[in-house]
């Protein structure tokens, strides 16, 4: 389960791993050698076939260079309260798992103004719902990703 969580007195967004008992952090908050630096040498790429197989290697790398573009943005630090650590976590979603799709079956109303559209916003790969070409936007979307 995803969620914020304090460690050493900073907050992170991240996803609890009960098995192992400690959490691991998601997003921005996660430092880019953190998610990504095994790729950065022969040896991690050495060790992520070895165990996981070169197909596995193949998404890992093609994840590493689309978000390459957002690569300041991974801090790696903490934050001082429990919702900026949501809004960094929602900020990455929009950077990095938001898109949008159109139905060919339905129009429906938009979540923001209630003019019909077929245009569906999706984050992490889940409905978001429908939102008109003028509110698909990160400011008007925003607010609907529920954490």
């Amino acid at each position: 389960m995803a969620g914020t969580v304090q460690i050493d007195g900073k907050w992170y967004y991240a996803e609890w791993d009960e098995e192992n008992q400690e959490a691991h952090i998601l997003g921005y908050c996660r430092s880019w050698e953190d998610t990504y630096g095994v790729l950065e040498s022969p040896f991690g790429r050495e060790e992520i076939c070895s165990e996981y197989g070169h197909d596995f290697l193949r998404v890992y790398a093609a994840a590493r260079n689309e978000a390459l573009p957002f690569k300041e943005y991974y801090h790696g630090e903490g934050h001082d309260t429990a919702e900026e650590a949501l809004e960094c976590y929602r900020q990455f979603l929009l950077d990095q798992d938001y898109g949008v799709a159109y139905s060919d079956h339905y129009l429906l109303p938009c979540k923001e103004c209630g003019e019909m559209t077929n245009e569906i916003v999706w984050v992490q790969g889940e409905l978001l719902g429908y939102f008109c070409e003028k509110h698909q936007g990160p400011d008007s979307v925003r607010s609907h990703i529920k954490l």
